[in-house]
């Protein structure tokens, strides 16, 4: 959960979570951590005590539900007047389809809308980001395959995390007349997307387009084979190559780190894929492109950024 306190002529950004070792990245950036105890009300709601915003990231774990609806509880007795809530794409076809993990996020949004009725709330609906790619740099290295449970002709639009961070500042910041005329009074769920809709094969092809000697291929694979490969990058070898991408660059808190590989993390990610197949994130939406000033990056753009991580040459330690 970050809070943006309304009490300084300067923006202060607070972090509260269970385990303040797993927000080092962002306290290196500036923030002001707090750990707290979901358990305790009181705890929380002593956290957001002189915020204007509320942004609730929610966890990836099996509390997700429980604890998000404490924080939102918790915001309001603390008469937080905005929130923010990161949710994700087609959460009500998600339902529909009996989507556990993604039903989760629909009960959260729920409460938000329920609990801010009186103040200003934001629900933003996201695509798949582009920085879960890093989740197979593995599999790539070891099999130059990249296999998700996804059919060749499914569609999606990979959208980047740091854009949605730099959304979400623009949005709190309230500094710009056209963002206030979307959001501003308004109880609204926007949808960010990449610029592209975009299959996954055609995902393969850009990646071997930007990496140098890059020859991937892709293949569908079963839910359950996708789930065995997910846990195993918490075992020793896989989690040891992980912790060690994420050291290359350590003022980047985008990459997924191994601890956040929970089960409901990971099952999430699952269902997230069962609700591509459906045709539901089908489509690119101009709305983050709105807040931004600029189109969002595309997913070339990120592989090439990035293509140190994801060439097979390069060393791993």
């Amino acid at each position: 959960m970050f809070g943006l306190g309304r009490d300084s002529p300067q923006a202060h950004i607070r972090v509260i979570g269970r385990d303040k070792r797993a927000l080092e990245d962002l306290k290196r950036l500036g923030a002001e951590v707090m750990q707290v105890d979901y358990e305790n009300q009181e705890s929380v709601e002593a956290a957001m005590r002189s915020c204007d915003w509320v942004i609730i990231v929610p966890d990836d774990d099996a509390s997700r539900v429980d604890h998000g609806r404490r924080v939102i509880d918790a915001a309001q007795s603390a008469r937080v007047q905005n929130c923010i809530l990161l949710s994700l794409a087609a959460v009500d076809r998600g339902r529909q389809k009996n989507l556990q993990y993604i039903a989760q996020y629909g009960d959260l949004e729920d409460h938000v809308k329920q609990k801010f009725q009186q103040g200003r709330y934001c629900i933003v609906r996201n695509d798949f980001f582009q920085q879960y790619l890093y989740l197979w740099i593995a599999m790539m290295q070891r099999d130059k395959t990249i296999r998700m449970s996804l059919r060749d002709g499914d569609k999606f639009a990979p959208v980047n995390v740091e854009d949605i961070g730099h959304a979400l500042l623009l949005i709190v910041m309230d500094k710009r007349d056209d963002i206030n005329m979307m959001i501003a009074n308004h109880q609204q769920v926007l949808h960010f997307t990449g610029p592209k809709v975009m299959t996954v094969k055609d995902l393969v092809e850009k990646l071997n387009r930007s990496v140098r000697d890059m020859n991937m291929s892709y293949s569908e694979t079963s839910r359950d084979d996708l789930r065995q490969y997910l846990q195993a990058l918490r075992r020793e070898e896989d989690a040891r190559y992980m912790r060690s991408m994420a050291r290359n660059e350590e003022d980047d808190p985008s990459r997924p780190q191994i601890e956040h590989l929970t089960d409901a993390f990971i099952e999430t990610m699952l269902d997230v894929f069962e609700l591509i197949k459906t045709g539901s994130v089908n489509i690119v939406t101009d709305e983050l492109e709105k807040i931004l000033g600029r189109k969002p990056m595309d997913i070339s753009d990120f592989f090439t950024n990035h293509r140190e991580d994801f060439d097979p040459n390069m060393n791993r330690k």
